[in-house]
């Protein structure tokens, strides 16, 4: 008995075609569990991404509200000293020697002749002004430095 040559090749096409179809849905199961463990670990690694975020954003707020809460303070102190030198409770003065000689005085140039010299009206106002200035950009300062400190080191 022979057999018929169109029969042999559709048998061994039929074996091919069931052979590739059994490669093709393992290979899709596979792909299924690989692709199920990378989703898993991209979902953990943005978890983690989003707790360090968290932790980050804590220690800015907690910076931020500690130099907010220092900013009212010495608002307050400022206040306080500009209301007492504008009662006449505390003075501003320059502590100050003179350099030269002053006519009719009879102590030698610049033999300790330190005196305090109390700052005009205009002056105090620029005094506070300018101290005002040192504070808040000293503030500004420990600000940015406590924010790049925050990001740049890791959480404790």
């Amino acid at each position: 008995m022979t057999l018929n040559p169109w029969a042999i090749l559709g048998i061994v096409l039929g074996v091919l075609f069931v052979g590739f179809m059994a490669y093709e849905r393992g290979y899709a199961e596979g792909n299924a569990d690989r692709k199920a463990l990378t989703d898993e670990a991209a979902v953990a690694a943005s978890e983690q991404a989003r707790a360090k975020e968290r932790g980050l954003q804590a220690q800015i707020d907690a910076l931020s509200a500690q130099l907010e809460k220092e900013r009212h303070e010495n608002e307050i102190r400022e206040a306080a000293l500009r209301a007492d030198v504008a009662d006449g409770k505390r003075r501003l003065s320059v502590r100050a020697a003179c350099p030269a000689r002053v006519p009719g005085d009879p102590g030698a140039a610049g033999s300790g002749d330190d005196a305090a010299v109390e700052l005009a009206p205009e002056a105090r106002r620029a005094y506070f002004d300018l101290r005002a200035a040192i504070i808040a950009d000293d503030r500004a300062l420990r600000a940015c430095q406590g924010y790049a400190a925050a990001v740049s080191l890791p959480p404790k």
